[in-house]
């Protein structure tokens, strides 16, 4: 802390020499202007003043600003890979604005015809020069890069970039991984505006809500500048949203889509949006709306495992892995997503407004059927599950910036609130006792699809055991304000740049609350007789249910017997059985309220969270001539909060739960933390970049983890609890990126990353040995004999290392129809070493009473990091011919560590994925585009397998989708 300290101070010393040091005598003046290709904009293109250290980049508009130019006469130059460079002499004028156009036109060979860059190429050329441009390490997906892929969603478009891989649910992206690291690593925001966390427990982001026809592009940074939040040790996901462009522009697309696994045309989507300046183009409007529709069913299965014993000599694993539990799901999801857009921008003479508002809304409504059967205690179960909940986003910001030439200051206000409403979450549970015939025990090593065969399906013994309902909310909601102030300095020609500082405030506010309500059918409830199998028979006056042999109401009149799946998982498995869903919801409806007990269980994810950060920074960009680029500064982050969660001490019973007190807990928790950071860019040659930099980050806890709850069950002999104090975990991050370009080459980037974090957390369950153990661990001496579960800080690093390559080029220099092809290739390989907290109990025998004594040994055993694959693939080969454009994508992701279990042989790694889409375009004429999309036409599925046997931990079987559709402009 110290030593970050002196490097603050330092570097407030550094930049401000720079600042001090004028030539007061000199006279200086402005260039400005736009760089366009028959009259349209090029964003991102690169304008420097030849023999200086000046120099701009376009922004998304293709408009560039170069300030403080001595006068005189310079030759000032733009260049935009995939065009000839232009040069123009210009003069400057004390205290004037010169203004500059450039007109590029596309690289060609001699003798060749000049080549109109559209489609995929149009789109690659853009990503390419943003890329290029920044001062740190980014991926680019640009806007029209985003209209020519077939993506379902934002987290599709990101799983392309480099370094990133994809998490789904039933077929469709919702979070990705960045650099090996967990979703939850990672920073998202809107035009900079940091979007809340969607999840109860942690600070992820359901990225399944963004529409991408809403995006004008997304940047992906891998190395953060100080002038970011700290808590982005994968990366930023920058969603961006730009300002209105000149004339008026209306487009709107519908399609209409088919899902191969449950045979419909349910998938459609339409989205629209109208954009135009008026008063002389001081005041812009820009309006978006789209409406979406996407089935999401999916076959799944998951299995659970035990283990007894060491491993034998020489051997990493124990072999004798028996199979304790496992289910099947028939899952029927219908997702709607509604999402607008409405953006509004005032253009001042030295500055600009902009109001920034997005609305996103998806409703998740999915019917489970499932198939259970609990090996351990010989049972099988039938349950119809029902999850509908709303997700939706909302965020208003407003941006006021004004350049004073000699300083430059910005003002960011945002709101920003997510919110899961989950009122209709129940399931009905219907039980077989005694379940299994023959020798079924003598395979409990051969795995689930062995067992399932001795499964003795007898609905008349099978009856209504449990119906739960679980309603949950979540609401987040952020408040934002920040001020950041631009210097530009210069040493004369050689020197040139800018000093930028500012503050930021960010107040968190969450609220979470969960409840769980239960009523057992299966059991005659002696505290109450108008509850349990009597609150049922109440329920249906007017009939009367046939009973199983221990006198339980019988699952057959229930059951569906139109039910059936022809090929369920690829025939591995055979889904019988299954409960009719209209009769199931009629009785979530008869049954009373008063039928069910509330469970204190439900109040174990509750919470309340007022987080607020305050921080401030100091950064310098300096340019030393036209090649060398350095950016040092410092961050400072000070975190106050306060934390709600539920102090209960209760009883459970497997009947209902007493509850015998509960109270709020609260706790206040205060940190603060210094972030240096320092970026080199270096331009060996006009074809060859490298970037270096070093960074530091923060992860901070899950909320789940922070909340002072605390859970006792006196008759589960366990204790639930979570941990104000946790440190946060802290990354230092060292990456170097190597840019080869040209016209030619297009862009191959070679980088490479190292993180080493300490201070990681994680939950712990232990078993107390003794009273004194028990006062040791912070409990009462009467726990003795309970199992204790928290989270705690790893005493020990985590690192993850890897290499990125990426190569984004068309093939124009080609002759005839082949120079229509373009490629994007890139590969990522990685590893990573963490510690997993681990217990052991050693017993010791004693030659006098008690005889034997027992030893608990608090340890951890390596690993690597949740959610990080070995390699990832992205390779797209498009072609370009006048009017078409066609596209076909394949991806590979390795294996990932997909769970933790209580020891390695039960962990669970996801199986190799290769997945292909394919996309064509056709545009009929200058308003009308046809486009045809299939996505997975291979039918890859998402298997994860334990390392022993392979026997299966979950997989996830969705089939292909296709979509057909048609884009209007005028």
């Amino acid at each position: 802390m110290k030593n970050e300290k002196v490097l603050f101070f330092l570097s407030l010393l550094y930049c401000f020499l720079f600042i001090n040091y004028e030539s007061y005598g000199q006279l200086k003046g402005t260039v400005q202007g736009k760089v366009s290709s028959e009259g349209e904009a090029l964003p991102y293109a690169n304008v420097i003043i030849l023999g200086t250290s000046y120099g701009a980049s376009t922004d998304a508009e293709g408009y560039y600003k170069i300030s403080g130019i001595p006068v005189g006469t310079y030759k000032i130059q733009a260049r935009y890979i995939g065009f000839e460079a232009k040069e123009v002499t210009v003069e400057i004028k004390a205290n004037k604005i010169t203004e500059i156009n450039f007109s590029l036109v596309p690289t060609v060979l001699e003798g060749m015809e000049v080549i109109t860059i559209t489609g995929q190429a149009k789109g690659q050329v853009e990503a390419i020069n943003q890329q290029l441009n920044s001062n740190t390490i980014v991926n680019v997906v640009s806007k029209t890069k985003i209209e020519e892929l077939p993506d379902a969603n934002a987290a599709e478009s990101v799983g392309r970039l480099p370094g990133v891989s994809i998490i789904r649910s039933g077929g469709e992206g919702n979070m990705v991984s960045i650099r090996g690291l967990e979703p939850k690593f990672n920073l998202i925001t809107v035009n900079g505006v940091r979007i809340p966390s969607t999840e109860n427990e942690n600070r992820s982001v359901d990225l399944s809500m963004f529409s991408v026809n809403m995006l004008d592009g997304i940047e992906l940074t891998k190395a953060i500048t100080p002038d970011r939040d700290a808590d982005a040790v994968g990366g930023i996901i920058d969603f961006k949203v730009n300002r209105v462009q000149q004339g008026l522009d209306r487009k709107i697309q519908v399609q209409q889509g088919y899902n191969g696994h449950s045979k419909t045309f349910y998938p459609f989507k339409i989205n629209g949006a109208i954009s135009n300046r008026y008063f002389d183009n001081s005041v812009g409007a820009y309006l978006y709306l789209n409406y979406e529709q996407v089935d999401r069913s999916a076959h799944q299965f998951t299995g659970n495992y035990d283990v007894q014993g060491t491993p034998l000599p020489g051997e990493e694993f124990v072999k004798n892995l028996t199979v304790t539990n496992f289910s099947l799901r028939d899952v029927r999801s219908k997702v709607k997503r509604v999402g607008a857009t409405l953006n509004l921008d005032y253009l001042l003479s030295n500055g600009s407004i902009m109001l920034m508002n997005i609305f996103s809304y998806l409703n998740n409504d999915k019917i489970t059927y499932y198939d259970g059967y609990n090996v351990s205690n010989v049972n099988h179960t039938y349950r119809l599950m029902h999850d509908n909940y709303d997700l939706s986003l909302l965020t208003n910001s407003f941006v006021f910036d004004y350049d004073l030439q000699w300083i430059k200051s910005e003002v960011k206000l945002s709101h920003s609130v997510s919110q899961r409403d989950n009122p209709t979450d129940y399931y009905v549970e219907f039980q077989e006792n005694s379940a299994f015939s023959g020798d079924w025990a003598e395979h409990i090593y051969d795995g689930p699809a062995i067992l399932q065969r001795y499964a003795r399906n007898n609905l008349t013994e099978t009856g209504l055991n449990t119906l739960v309902k679980q309603p949950s909310e979540n609401l987040e909601r952020n408040i934002t304000g920040e001020i950041n102030l631009t210097l530009p300095f210069n040493l004369g020609d050689a020197i040139y740049g800018k000093v930028k500082t500012g503050s930021k405030f960010r107040y968190t506010n969450k609220n979470a609350n969960s409840n769980y309500y239960r009523s057992n059918p299966g059991i005659a409830d002696s505290y109450d007789p108008t509850k349990g199998i009597a609150g049922v028979i109440n329920a249906y006056p007017d009939r009367t249910f046939p009973m199983t042999s221990n006198g339980l109401i019988q699952m057959r009149p229930f059951w569906d017997s139109t039910f059936s799946i022809s090929s369920f998982m690829n025939n591995k498995y055979n889904f019988g059985y299954a409960l009719n869903k209209d009769i199931i919801e009629e009785l979530y409806r008869r049954v009373s309220n008063n039928s069910y007990y509330y469970s204190p269980r439900g109040d174990i994810n509750d919470n309340t969270v007022y987080e607020r950060i305050y921080a401030g920074y100091l950064m310098s960009v300096i340019n030393l001539g036209s090649n060398i680029m350095i950016l040092p500064g410092v961050r400072y982050e000070k975190e106050l909060s306060h934390y709600k969660g539920a102090y209960v001490i209760y009883e459970d019973t497997g009947l209902r739960a007493n509850e015998s007190s509960r109270r709020d807990s609260l706790q206040i928790r205060k940190n603060e933390n210094w972030f240096p950071m320092l970026h080199l860019r270096f331009k060996a040659s006009s074809w060859f970049d490298v970037r270096l930099a070093f960074t530091k980050t923060i992860i901070r806890p899950d909320y789940q983890y922070l909340v002072p709850k605390y859970f006792e069950n006196s008759l589960g002999l366990s204790v639930i609890r979570g941990n104000p104090q946790l440190k946060p975990a802290i990354a230092r991050n060292l990456d170097l990126s190597l840019a080869f370009h040209s016209n030619v080459i297009g862009l191959f980037t070679v980088s490479a990353f190292y993180k080493e974090i300490e201070n990681m957390f994680y939950t712990i369950s232990r078993p107390i040995i003794s009273k004194d153990d028990a006062l040791n661990l912070g409990l009462t001496s009467d726990k003795n004999g309970f199992t204790l579960t928290d989270p705690i800080n790893n005493t020990s690093k985590a690192f993850i290392r890897g290499i990125e390559f990426d190569l984004q080029t068309r093939l124009w220099y080609l002759p005839g129809l082949l120079n229509g092809i373009v490629l994007s290739l890139n590969y990522t390989t990685m590893n990573s070493i963490t510690y997993y907290p681990r217990t052991l109990l050693l017993q010791e025998r004693l030659t006098t009473p008690p005889w034997f004594r027992i030893t608990r040994i608090d340890t951890s055993r390596k690993g690597r990091m949740l959610d990080q694959p070995n390699d990832v693939l992205n390779l797209s080969l498009g072609y370009d011919y006048k009017n078409f454009s066609g596209r076909i994508s394949l991806l590979y992701q390795g294996n990932t560590l997909s769970r933790i279990g209580s020891r390695p042989e039960l962990d669970g790694f996801t199986k190799d994925l290769l997945r292909f889409d394919l996309s064509l375009k056709q545009n009929l004429n200058e308003h009308i585009q046809l486009f045809f999309n299939l996505n997975n036409f291979t039918n890859s599925a998402d298997v994860s397998t334990e390392p022993v046997k392979g026997f299966e931990t979950s997989a996830s079987y969705y089939d292909w989708t296709a979509d057909l559709g048609v884009r209007y402009t005028f």
